[in-house]
C-alpha cells in the first residue's frame, strides 16, 4: 500500500510538470496568433463590430449590383431591337414616312448627348473619391440636371406628329406613336443603365487598387480565428486537467485496500439460454439503431415528400427505373484472344454499350406501350397545363449534377410531344459533353456553336431525325468560350428564330451547379424543367441549384423524379402492363396473324 502510494505521487507529479509545459507552449501560440489576427484585422478594417460593413462585404456587394446591371442591359438591349423590328413591320403597313419633325429630332439628340455627358462626369467622380462620392454636392447636382433633361425628353415625345406624302390615319398612326415612344424610353433607360455600370466599374477599380490583397487577408483572418479558437479550446482543457490532478495529488492517500480474503474457485453456472436470448435483443436493437443512424446520414432525396417538404415547386413527373439488358463482362474472353481479333472484340462491347445507352434513352420510341414511356406522356400532359392559357414556346431540361437523367428526360420528353403532332426541335445546348449525335446517329457538326460562330446556317444545321416531327440541333464543334456563347446576340436571334420555326423547343444543358451555361440560358427561355434522382441527388445541392436559378428570375415549371422506386407501388405498373401491355401485345399478334392468312390465300 505504501509503496502504490509514492508510485501514485511520482506519476501524478510528472503528469503536472508536463501539463505546465504544454500550458506554456500553448499560451505563446495563441499570444502569436492574436497579435498576427489584430495587425491583419487593422489592416482591412474589420475590427468594427459589424462584419457586414468591412471592406469583403463591400467588394462583393459592388460585384452582384455589376452583374445586375449587366444582366438588365442585355434585356433592355432585346426589347429596343424588338420594338425597331415592330416598327419596320408597322413601317411596310403605311404608305407615307412616319419619322420625328427635324427640329425636335435635332434636339431629342441634343438631350441624349447631354445626358451621356453627364453620366461620364459623375463616373470619373466615382473613380476619383469612392464610395463617399454620394454625398458630394457636384454630384447632386449632376442628378438634377439629368432629371430635368428626362422631363424635357418625355415632353419632346408628346409633341410627336406623323407626316408623310400620304395622310397616315386610323389605328396604325396610333400604334406606332405608342411604339416609337416606348422605343425612346427604352433607348433613354438604357443609357442611364450603361452609365450606372461605368460608375460601379469605377468603384471597383478604386476599391481594388486600396485594397490589393483584400481576400488573402480575409483566408488568412478566418484560419487565424479557427487556430485561436483551438489554442483557447486546448488551454482550457489543460487547466482542469492540472486541477484534477492536483486534487488527486493531494486529497488521495491511496487505492489499495484488503476487504475480503481469496476464496477457493467454485464451477460457473452455464446460462446458455438466458445468454442466447439476451444477445438476441441486443442484436436486433443494434441493428435498428445502425439503420436509423445509415438513414439519418443519408441526405439524398428518396421520395416526393422528401421534395415537398424543401420546396413549393410541383412534381410534374414521376419516372421509374429503366430496366434494359445490362452488359457482358467480356474482359477475360478479350485476353484469352489473338491480337488480330481483340480490337474487334473492343469494339463489339462499345457497340453494345452504346446501343443500352440509346434503349433508356429513347424508350418513348422504342417500347411505347411500357409503363415508363406512358409516365413521360403523363410528364408531357402535365407540362402542358402548367401554362394553359400561353403554352411554352421554349423549355430547358437540366438537373443539380451529372448522372441524374436530364438527356433521357429531354429526349423522351420530345418524343412524346412528337408523337401528338407538335413540331419539336431538339437542342444539345450541353456543348463541353455532346451526345446526340451518337445517340441519333446523324452528323456531329454543323451544330449550335457553329451557327452562333457564324460558320454555318440555320437551315444546314438542323436535321431532322427517324421520328416524324421531331428535328435534332447538335452542339456542333467545340469552342473555346462557352459561356459567351450562350450570352451572345447570335444566340438570342437563333432562339428566336427556332421559336419561330418550331411549336415547341426543347433545350437540353449542362449541370446547374457545374458551368454557368445552364443559368444564363434559364434566363432567355419560357420554362426551365429540373431533373432529380433517387438516391443520388442530394438536398443541399438541388437546393443550390433553386437559388442558383431564382437569382436569375428563371420561370421553374417543376421538378422531375427520375429513377422512382415502383417495388411498393408494384401494383400499379404490373396493372398496365396487364390491363394495356399484354392486351396490345396479344391484340397486335392476333392482327399479324390474320394479315398472313390473308397472303397465304
Amino acid at each position: 500500500k505504501a509503496r502504490t502510494s509514492e508510485i501514485d505521487q511520482e506519476g501524478l507529479q510528472n503528469g503536472i510538470a508536463f501539463i505546465d509545459e504544454q500550458m506554456e507552449n500553448t499560451k505563446n501560440s495563441l499570444e502569436k496568433t492574436e497579435l498576427t489576427l489584430q495587425a491583419l484585422q487593422k489592416k482591412i478594417d474589420m475590427s468594427g463590430s459589424k462584419a457586414s460593413e468591412g471592406p469583403l462585404s463591400k467588394i462583393v456587394l459592388m460585384k452582384d449590383r455589376l452583374a445586375e446591371l449587366e444582366i438588365q442591359i442585355q434585356l433592355g438591349s432585346s426589347n429596343i431591337r424588338a420594338l425597331q423590328s415592330q416598327l419596320d413591320s408597322l413601317q411596310k403597313r403605311m404608305t407615307g414616312s412616319a419619322e420625328l419633325p427635324e427640329k425636335e429630332y435635332q434636339e431629342s439628340e441634343r438631350i441624349k448627348m447631354q445626358i451621356e455627358t453627364l453620366q461620364e462626369r459623375k463616373s470619373m467622380i466615382y473613380q476619383r473619391l469612392g464610395a463617399v462620392a454620394s454625398d458630394n454636392r457636384e454630384v447632386m447636382q449632376i442628378d438634377e440636371q439629368i432629371a430635368q433633361l428626362q422631363d424635357q425628353y418625355v415632353n419632346i415625345l408628346s409633341t410627336v406628329k406623323v407626316s408623310g406624302d400620304n395622310k397616315i390615319t386610323g389605328d396604325l398612326n396610333a400604334i406606332w406613336k405608342s411604339v416609337l415612344t416606348k422605343k425612346n424610353e427604352e433607348e433613354l433607360q438604357l443609357l442611364i443603365l450603361k452609365g450606372q455600370l461605368r460608375l460601379y466599374a469605377g468603384m471597383i477599380k478604386n476599391f481594388e487598387d486600396k485594397h490589393p490583397n483584400l481576400l488573402n487577408d480575409a483566408i488568412e483572418i478566418n484560419r487565424l480565428e479557427r487556430s485561436k479558437q483551438f489554442l483557447t479550446e486546448t488551454l482550457n482543457s489543460l487547466i482542469k486537467q492540472r486541477e484534477s490532478f492536483a486534487l488527486q495529488m493531494y486529497g488521495s492517500p491511496g487505492n489499495l485496500k484488503i476487504i475480503d480474503p481469496a476464496k477457493n474457485p467454485s464451477p460457473i453456472y452455464r446460462k446458455v439460454y438466458t445468454n442466447i436470448f439476451v444477445s438476441s435483443i441486443l442484436g436486433l436493437l443494434i441493428g435498428v439503431a445502425l439503420a436509423f443512424g445509415l438513414e439519418y446520414l443519408d441526405n439524398t432525396i428518396k421520395s416526393r415528400e422528401h421534395i415537398t417538404a424543401l420546396t413549393n415547386l410541383p412534381v410534374i413527373g414521376t419516372i421509374p427505373h429503366i430496366d434494359v439488358d445490362e452488359k457482358v463482362d467480356v474482359g477475360k474472353k478479350i485476353k484469352s484472344l489473338p491480337e488480330r481479333l481483340r480490337f474487334r472484340k473492343r469494339w463489339a462491347q462499345e457497340e453494345e454499350d452504346r446501343n443500352i445507352i440509346r434503349k433508356k434513352a429513347m424508350i418513348s420510341q422504342l417500347n411505347p406501350r411500357s409503363f415508363v414511356s406512358e409516365s413521360y406522356r403523363t410528364l408531357r400532359t402535365n407540362i402542358q397545363f402548367v401554362h394553359i392559357d400561353e403554352p411554352l414556346k421554349s423549355l430547358l431540361i437540366s438537373s443539380p449534377g451529372p448522372g441524374e437523367g436530364k438527356t433521357t428526360t429531354a429526349i423522351n420528353t420530345a418524343i412524346s410531344f412528337a408523337d401528338m403532332g407538335i413540331k419539336v426541335c431538339l437542342v444539345d445546348a450541353d456543348i463541353r459533353k455532346p451526345k446526340y449525335h451518337l445517340l441519333f446517329e446523324i452528323s456531329e457538326a454543323p451544330g449550335l456553336a457553329d451557327i452562333v460562330l457564324n460558320q454555318a446556317e440555320i437551315d444546314s444545321a438542323i436535321q431532322q431525325s427517324s421520328i416524324n416531327n421531331l428535328s435534332i440541333l447538335t452542339a456542333g464543334a467545340d469552342a473555346t468560350d462557352h459561356s459567351e456563347i450562350f450570352s451572345s446576340v447570335r444566340m438570342s436571334h437563333l432562339m428566336n428564330e427556332l421559336e419561330k420555326r418550331f411549336d415547341m423547343v426543347i433545350y437540353d444543358s449542362s449541370p446547374i451547379l457545374l458551368l454557368t451555361d445552364t443559368i444564363i440560358l434559364s434566363s432567355r427561355v419560357d420554362g426551365v424543367m429540373m431533373v432529380l434522382k433517387n438516391n443520388v441527388t442530394e438536398k443541399q445541392a438541388f437546393l443550390a441549384s433553386l437559388t442558383a436559378l431564382k437569382n436569375v428570375r428563371t420561370n421553374i415549371v417543376g421538378i422531375v423524379f427520375n429513377d422512382f422506386n415502383l417495388e411498393r407501388r408494384g401494383y400499379y405498373k404490373y396493372a398496365y402492363q396487364g390491363y394495356y401491355g399484354y392486351y396490345g401485345e396479344s391484340k397486335g399478334r392476333k392482327r399479324v396473324n390474320a394479315k398472313e392468312k390473308v397472303e397465304k390465300s
